[in-house]
């Protein structure tokens, strides 16, 4: 299984998806969603070429998968997956992503 690492910026990406949901939407469904995002993320450690890469990213090897309406930008070789930004599929993410990995596996 591949080490997961959650970049800063996807940490805090994270944490502004479960406040707005925690204000916005009924708390069974802001449950329901951050966890099914959280198990998203998870099982990119088996199979972590879901989605599909972006032209318009100058990053190699960056993948997007859509969960609900938030897009987890991520990378991946044979011993770790890197998530480093989650984002609602409308806001734009930056064309370079940040480097500074946190470990959380």
């Amino acid at each position: 299984m591949r080490t997961l690492f959650v970049k800063a910026r996807a940490r805090m990406d994270l944490l502004a998806i479960a406040r707005h949901l925690s204000e916005s939407a009924d708390e069974r469904v802001a449950d329901a969603v951050g966890d099914r995002v959280a198990t998203a993320i998870e099982a990119l450690r088996d199979t972590p070429n879901r989605g599909h890469m972006r032209s318009d990213v100058d990053r190699p090897g960056m993948w997007f998968w859509n969960v609900f309406q938030y897009a987890i930008a991520y990378r991946y070789d044979d011993r770790s997956v890197t998530v480093v930004a989650s984002r609602a599929r409308t806001a734009r993410l930056p064309a370079h992503l940040p480097e500074a990995d946190v470990n959380f596996s």
